[in-house]
């Protein structure tokens, strides 16, 4: 028998005279497979402790998880299941919180960009590509508003500069001392300048017809000529002063260096003994002088690009239209001029592929007729023909330009003025185009 405070040994058997025995001896005892009282069932957890049931194959067991989901009582793994996103991440092809679905609009009017298309282009700011595309478009969409005004006006501008061309000519002829072929030319210059007047008169009426007709373009409507002169009619003399405007402030960095260049000469003429070094540092003064005026010009005249359009567009005074016109530019100088000029130079190749062979064609025509009236070839036929050249690519080239100038003046209104909400208010139905 084992003393008070010694442990039993392992194999005593219950009923010994043992204290601790002794002291549930007066308890019920539990039947076989049964735990003691107080004490859990096989398989249950005890208190503060998680279930330890195992699952069975291919189930989670109570209070246990799958592959990736947290057990009872502790925090959410990092680690997302196969194929599903973490916590606070969106699945896949879901927008995340707070961001925009690829292609969807977002709240307001500029979300609208990648779904609103009435007309030829989409109301958003324009892709570059669009500035050589959208003169083409514009013209497609709406031909009698485009290219049949510019045929018109051409032939008009023809009726009045051949007969004054001749007219020019035959007068410096007849009362010039310096010969015939001396005589005819002068006439030739004179009179291709001076017919270039109305030349330039048909070219201006054409711009507020097309500028006009782009923006119904964009908004998908086609007018006919009459609905088109009848919305700009109001507009065709303050966008003649425009121009007239624009011309002169772009003009102004030539008549400038013009004064330093004959500054220059006269210092030159002044000079008792030129040497070799004074000689050359005039020369290269007046190179820098007509470089500058060049810079200068182009600069004016991209940043009044848009002057025209906001004349016709927001009714403005020629004045205005200019100061708004370099507002709208500001920051964007290095686009409008690229659009300018690579769309200028695609212009001028293919109208000079037109008008050189129409020159000579109609030149050697005209020769031939006149060789045969009078025995020897006249040299104003060759001015009837240049006029007759040049003007027939202007058919093409001034509704170009005019669109051009249009879409530059569209993309700049839209990424400084918003001007896309104000052509979708002026839409009747906008989910129904």
């Amino acid at each position: 028998m084992s003393q008070y405070g010694q442990d039993p040994g392992w194999g005593r058997a219950p009923g010994s005279d043992d204290p601790w025995n002794q002291a549930w001896s007066g308890r019920s005892q539990p039947s076989a497979g049964q735990p003691p009282a107080g004490q859990p069932s096989a398989g249950q957890p005890t208190w503060g402790q998680a279930p330890s049931v195992q699952p069975q194959y291919g189930q989670s067991g109570y209070g246990n998880s799958g592959y990736g989901q947290p057990t009872w009582g502790q925090a959410p793994s990092a680690q997302p299941q196969y194929g599903q996103p973490a916590y606070g991440q969106p699945a896949y092809g879901q927008p995340a919180y707070g961001q925009q679905p690829y292609g969807q609009p977002t709240y307001g009017g500029r979300g609208l960009w990648n779904v609103v298309k009435p007309g030829i282009l989409a109301l958003k700011p324009l892709e570059f590509s669009d500035f050589f595309t959208g003169p083409v478009a514009v013209i497609r969409h709406n031909p009698k508003a485009t290219i049949l005004v510019s045929l018109l006006m051409q032939v008009v501008a023809l009726l009045v500069a051949v007969p004054v061309t001749l007219g020019i000519q035959q007068a410096v002829a007849t009362s010039s001392a310096l010969g015939r072929d001396v005589a005819e030319s002068i006439g030739l210059v004179v009179g291709s300048m001076v017919s270039a007047v109305p030349m330039a008169i048909g070219t201006a009426l054409v711009g507020p017809m097309v500028i006009h007709a782009t923006r119904e373009a964009v908004l998908g409507r086609k007018p006919g000529i009459s609905q088109v002169w009848a919305a700009v009619k109001g507009r065709v003399l303050p966008y003649f002063g425009t121009s007239l405007l624009v011309f002169l402030l772009a003009s102004l960095p030539a008549l400038l260096a013009g004064g330093a260049v004959a500054a220059i000469v006269v210092g030159f003429v002044r000079s008792t003994t030129p040497d070799s070094g004074t000689v050359a540092i005039m020369v290269m003064a007046g190179i820098v002088v007509l470089l500058l005026a060049l810079v200068g010009t182009i600069f004016v005249s991209v940043r009044t690009v848009a002057a025209g359009t906001e004349t016709v567009w927001s009714s403005r005074s020629p004045g205005a239209a200019v100061k708004q016109s370099w507002e709208l530019t500001q920051g964007y100088f290095w686009r409008v001029f690229g659009a300018l000029f690579l769309v200028q130079m695609v212009l001028s190749m293919v109208t000079g592929m037109i008008s050189f062979p129409l020159q000579l064609v109609l030149g050697l025509g005209l020769e031939g007729v006149g060789s045969a009236s009078s025995g020897d070839p006249n040299l104003g036929v060759y001015g009837v023909a240049q006029v007759a050249a040049n003007a027939i690519p202007s058919i093409v080239s001034a509704p170009v330009m005019a669109a051009l100038v249009a879409l530059i003046t569209l993309d700049l209104k839209i990424r400084r003025e918003g001007y896309d909400v104000t052509l979708l208010s002026q839409l009747d139905d906008v989910s129904g185009r």
